[in-house]
């Protein structure tokens, strides 16, 4: 049963598996499974969920855990060490490179137990968070202990920010927002503070990666872990006495309902079309995608001093920084892109955002926000992989839709599975959500305007449409509504928050997996990651993920 040693394996499927070629239709003879090497748990896709997964399962050495991924492992990539460096990722080998659809309008837990969720209300989870992370305050961040864990794999700290951040911050408290030393508590997040950084004792990112499948872990001789290795489909016996234990999908909001289309399980009717066989007719796989959806990359002139441009306009210093790090684990390369975040509700009248516009709320409580800024402390172009004019001094706000309305699909367009699916995020499709956005922008003019953040940038009455720092310099006043519309349909785009492509519930028409995660009417395979989101959350979903995991682990295990 599977291997004595679980290095990372770059290679041929053969050497862990055993070689088998599929016939048009999803499902396996009994006799032709007796011969194959097995595993009680294999786990399709090593990213947040899947580490986490194939680490706890294989705790017990009784069980024998391989975990499939397609990528290639992240010890070959030095930028994924760099806190600073995430912007560096994209575009590049590990990255998918998925895009939506040209998209017409572009140019919480306990929520979830009324969605259907059954177990999956904040009582139940709030232990997991805890147990999946150990919390390191600093002197100028103290945190509550209760609120976090102390032993856990996840390393998280605060990291420096830029001299600007804080002045970010003393602005929105002039507005009426809240500050708070920690976003993560039981009483919510609104407010304003630095963000929280999963960064451990190294000074290095701390991932599920690194943190769960850490070398004691991958010397277990139960566990097994292929890299660089693609999964195709599914294959399925007609009697479930032929599943050893488990197959447990972690492959994504993009990729869970792809496999499971690319196995029979979806749409009876567009998996006809794709000639595919269809095992389980689930019309909920690929549908209710929910995405944080920003406004665009808003940026503002800033004075000299204040920002970290150097880091993108010098490269000796940029160098000088990294060296810094490399040797002292210090400086800005230590810290986070995005430093500091703003959470607030479109309905607090206090809050300077406009003329009065028809919002859905779609909140999960009066404590719960819909709105969510951060902010970076440097002039951002292109994502991060374009570059300002030298001397050039700036900040970049962005605005984030949290609890859309709108919703998207996620469907194969053939029976490749090397073809990307056609991702449909449909976003702003409700007007609801534009106007949330056109809100969020005019505030974030207000918030530029109000000391001490207007007293280090450098503001200038402009109107001239197109420049990289319109609508940075309108007046927040005379813009109008239109004119933000026509910059959100320009430049607005996904967060990468992606959720609830699989969702959960106890309805098969409505829902994909059921309250332990269980493909409906399908034995012996769950999916575990963000796609089973009954709904989208009012904050960054990575730790809610890491959360879902340990607990799912927890659920498979007592199951077993």
């Amino acid at each position: 049963m599977g291997h004595t040693s679980s290095k990372l394996l770059a290679c041929q499927p053969s050497s862990f598996a055993t070689p088998y070629t599929p016939s048009a239709g999803g499902f396996v003879a009994d006799k032709e499974q007796e011969t194959w090497r097995s595993y009680n748990y294999v786990v399709v896709g090593g990213g947040t969920a899947g580490c986490v997964l194939a680490s706890r399962l294989s705790e017990d050495p009784r069980n024998t855990v391989l975990l499939v991924e397609a990528g290639a492992s992240h010890e070959k990539s030095f930028f994924s060490r760099i806190p600073m460096a995430f912007l560096r990722l994209f575009r590049s080998p590990f990255d998918w490179n998925y895009s939506t659809t040209p998209q017409a309008a572009l140019g919480d837990f306990d929520s979830w137990e009324q969605q259907g969720a059954t177990g999956w209300g904040y009582a139940s989870l709030r232990k997991y968070f805890i147990k999946a992370e150990k919390c390191i305050p600093s002197p100028s961040q103290p945190v509550d202990p209760a609120e976090h864990g102390s032993d856990g794999p996840l390393i998280n700290t605060h990291v420096p920010i830029a001299p600007v951040c804080s002045k970010f911050i003393e602005a929105a408290e002039a507005l009426g927002v809240p500050i708070t030393n920690d976003l993560n508590t039981s009483k919510g997040t609104l407010g304003a503070a630095p963000f929280v950084a999963t960064v451990d004792e190294k000074h290095e990112r701390s991932s599920t990666a690194t943190a769960y499948l850490s070398d004691d872990v991958l010397k277990r001789p139960n566990l097994t872990v292929a890299v660089s290795v693609m999964t195709e489909k599914i294959l399925f016996a007609r009697t479930s006495d032929a599943a050893d234990k488990e197959v447990i999908l972690c492959a994504g909001v993009v990729g869970s309902p792809q496999i499971l289309q690319l196995s029979g399980i979806g749409d009876s009717t567009h998996l006809a079309e794709q000639g595919i066989p269809l095992v389980r007719d689930l019309p909920a796989v690929g549908r209710n995608m929910l995405d944080h959806v920003s406004s665009g990359a808003l940026m503002f002139r800033a004075r000299a001093g204040w920002t970290w441009d150097y880091l993108t306009q010098s490269p000796l210093r940029a160098a000088a920084a990294l060296a810094k790090w490399i040797f002292s684990g210090t400086g800005p390369m230590s810290s986070l892109a995005f430093q500091v975040g703003l959470f607030v509700r479109t309905d607090d009248e206090r809050l300077p955002f406009g003329p009065p516009l028809a919002i859905q709320d779609r909140t999960s409580g009066p404590r719960a926000p819909d709105l969510e800024f951060v902010l970076v402390p440097f002039a951002v172009v292109d994502q991060g992989l374009g570059y300002p004019p030298r001397g050039t001094y700036g900040i970049t706000a962005g605005s984030i839709l949290l609890k859309p309305v709108s919703s998207g699909t996620i469907m194969i367009k053939s029976s490749d599975p090397y073809d990307h699916p056609v991702i449909d995020a449909n976003y702003l499709a409700d007007e609801s959500d534009m106007n949330v956005l056109v809100k969020s922008t005019r505030f974030l003019l207000h918030l530029a305007r109000t000391p001490p953040l207007s007293d280090v940038l450098d503001l200038r009455p402009s109107t001239t449409k197109g420049d990289m720092f319109w609508p940075g310099d309108a007046d927040p006043d005379k813009i109008t509504d239109e004119e933000v519309r026509e910059f959100v349909r320009d430049y607005g785009q996904s967060t990468w928050h992606p959720t609830s492509s699989v969702r959960m519930g106890n309805d098969s028409k409505t829902s994909a997996v059921d309250p332990n995660l269980r493909v409906h009417s399908v034995e012996a395979l769950r999916v575990v990651d963000a796609s089973v989101f009954p709904d989208q959350v009012s904050g960054h979903p990575c730790a809610v993920v890491v959360a879902m995991a340990e607990r799912a682990a927890d659920l498979i295990q007592e199951e077993a």
